[in-house]
């Protein structure tokens, strides 16, 4: 072979390209190892077009050290290659099962398996190229947010299968990956929630639910799964659905009124009789609509006006933070940004002289 073919290498891991009828190249990395010799074709391939080709070369020379350091992590014994021929779908499905079906990996898992089309794929094929796809896949499927979730859940398993020994690198390292984008937050003011409150529902649970929830800030998976058991005089013990942590709330006199608006129920009777989730949007958006209300507002808005009321009446970011359950400060600061944006829009209503 040509040493002119030669686009990158590294002791016996050369990164070469082969020329086609049609004038294009087709990029293979060709490995010899232990007498024998590999050719790995990447099914990437140079056309002449000067823009497409230097990013289809990056990638390749990003493969091509993946492909060194797993060998280098080999000769180490840090690494088993063999192991590369493993089905990376059987793996991350008992990773699902080892995070106790999580929601975020048994949804990650059900895009996972709609991208492959139920098919098995190698780790030695779980590149950077194949990572940005299923990326690509997920946003005509899912919110920009949600597909950042599920990113990070890919990521988490491959460092997992680092660890393991399986691969040497996390692919996710060379591939270009979406950040979250900062979403709208809907909440209440307390004079917006005192005209619900003075609003009637045709759902009188689902209004006491949502009003708990606004001074409480527990999720619906939340309020769904708390019992009468969990009410403990002025304290609610409860394990958060999402994070699967065990939280304790004290109420305030607020909460403790929507607590006491019914008759008490055994210890492992649901605190809030809540049916399907279509029946509690429909009295929801009956109610809100009702109550003159023109925002754009969920079940969910009463776990931002929590948040909101909170900093807004003087308690820490601190305090906040572990009243929401939250296990990084950055998800709480989000509420800060919310009243500072309060703060000047008051301020700029103020008269000029």
């Amino acid at each position: 072979m040509a040493k002119k073919s030669i686009l990158a290498a590294s002791a016996n891991i050369v990164l070469r390209k082969k020329a086609l009828k049609n004038g294009q190249f087709h990029l293979y990395i060709d490995t010899h190892q232990n007498g024998k010799r590999v050719k790995e074709y990447l099914h990437l391939y140079i056309t002449g077009n000067k823009d497409t080709d230097n990013q289809t070369l990056e990638l390749a020379k990003k493969i091509h050290a993946k492909r060194v350091l797993e060998v280098q992590a080999e000769a180490h014994g840090e690494i088993d290659r063999s192991k590369m021929s493993a089905d990376f779908m059987q793996f991350f499905a008992m990773c699902v099962e080892e995070k106790k079906r999580a929601k975020r990996w048994t949804n990650t898992h059900y895009h996972l398996k709609a991208f492959t089309q139920g098919k098995p794929i190698a780790f030695r094929n779980v590149v950077s190229s194949w990572v940005e796809s299923f990326q690509d896949y997920l946003r005509d499927k899912v919110a920009h947010n949600t597909l950042v979730h599920y990113m990070e859940t890919i990521k988490a398993a491959l460092n997992i299968a680092v660890k393991r020994k399986i691969i040497a690198t996390n692919p996710c390292i060379y591939a270009t990956l979406e950040t979250t984008k900062e979403s709208r937050r809907e909440y209440l003011t307390f004079e917006e929630l005192q005209m619900l409150h003075a609003t009637d529902c045709d759902a009188p649970e689902v209004k006491r639910a949502f009003m708990f929830a606004c001074f409480t800030g527990l999720r619906i998976s939340d309020v769904r799964a708390l019992t009468w058991g969990q009410i403990k005089s002025d304290r609610m013990f409860f394990k958060q659905q999402k994070t699967s942590t065990q939280e304790y709330m004290p109420l305030s006199a607020s909460a403790l009124a929507f607590l006491g608006a019914v008759q008490r129920g055994k210890a492992d009777e649901p605190v809030f009789g809540l049916l399907s989730e279509q029946h509690l949007h429909k009295h929801l958006k009956r109610w809100f609509a009702r109550a003159g209300m023109t925002k754009s507002l969920s079940f969910h808005s009463s776990r931002h006006t929590f948040a909101t009321l909170a900093l807004n009446n003087g308690v820490d970011i601190m305090t906040v933070s572990k009243l929401l359950g939250h296990t990084e400060l950055r998800n709480t600061l989000i509420y800060a940004k919310i009243i500072d944006k309060t703060k000047d829009d008051a301020v700029k209503k103020l008269p000029t002289l």
